[in-house]
């Protein structure tokens, strides 16, 4: 039997899931794997600052996740991605999201990271998969897709460790919870969000202190160019439910647009409304 080539990055995630945190319990590991847990996750992680919270709390509210988008229709040679959905959204394949820090600094007690850039590696990470009430899974909710506490930053092998229920996603979830919960906005949407994501009630064996971590160096006019480029993306949506020309020919990827147009004629007038309010709720 032919033998294959290892890849050395892909390799950590196999010795730390698979020999480290198996040995013990996954949800409940050892304090010295606790304590390597979340080592590498405060140091690994980046993070977007509460003042982009306060101001774009869901980073790209018409977007949802589906993989599958990227894979080629025979019938037309091309692959489904932006094509909106029966009711109004985008789908992507993550795309868009792990796109939009790429280029702020980041701040940081770690020297290798202060002061630079992502580079190749990292990978825009959701901190809950499982929601309380809604169906389907975080990545695949537009109320929870981009909600900026959502989403961390990570190197891909610590990605990989906080893709399944155990301490590392349960760590994340706590971070954000401490990082962001307790913040008041007005976006009337936020904490019927909250309700969806609940914050495990555990106790870290490091000392954490939320103001070492990571974050991204998003400066006041980066922020208002953001929110001011989201606001005419989202009231050209509006115009289009509407059965008005959009102030954007282009939302995004090419796909959007013209075939939003189309879909609005099919939707239902109790999703034509429910999407329009959660769109209004995110201007």
């Amino acid at each position: 039997m032919k033998s294959k080539k290892i890849d050395g990055n892909n390799i950590i995630y196999h010795i730390i899931q698979k020999q480290i945190i198996l040995a013990g319990d996954s949800e409940n590991p050892s304090r010295e794997t606790k304590f390597l847990i979340e080592q590498l996750l405060l140091w690994g992680g980046i993070w977007f600052t509460p003042e982009v919270y306060q101001t774009i709390p869901v980073l790209l509210p018409y977007v949802i996740r589906d993989a599958s988008c990227r894979k080629i229709d025979p019938a037309t040679g091309k692959d489904t991605r932006g094509i909106a959905t029966e009711k109004g959204l985008l789908p992507d394949d993550n795309s868009s999201i792990k796109g939009i820090p790429r280029s702020l600094n980041i701040i940081s007690h770690l020297s290798e990271m202060n002061g630079n850039r992502m580079g190749n590696g990292f990978v825009a990470s959701h901190i809950w998969r499982k929601l309380e009430k809604h169906v389907s899974w975080a990545s695949q909710y537009e109320a929870t897709n981009s909600f900026v506490p959502n989403l961390v930053w990570l190197p891909s092998q610590l990605s990989k460790l906080t893709d399944r229920d155990g301490y590392a996603q349960h760590f994340l979830q706590y971070l954000s919870g401490r990082l962001y919960k307790n913040i008041a906005l007005k976006n009337p949407s936020v904490q019927s969000i909250w309700n969806e994501l609940k914050v495990p009630d555990i106790t870290p064996v490091c000392d954490v202190d939320i103001k070492k971590l990571n974050y991204f160096d998003a400066t006041a006019d980066w922020i208002a160019k953001r929110r001011d480029t989201l606001n005419k993306e989202l009231q050209s949506i509006l115009y289009i439910l509407n059965g008005q020309p959009p102030c954007l020919n282009k939302i995004n990827v090419g796909n959007y647009v013209p075939t939003l147009q189309q879909v609005v004629l099919e939707m239902t007038a109790e999703d034509k409304d429910s999407f329009k309010q959660w769109i209004t709720d995110n201007l």
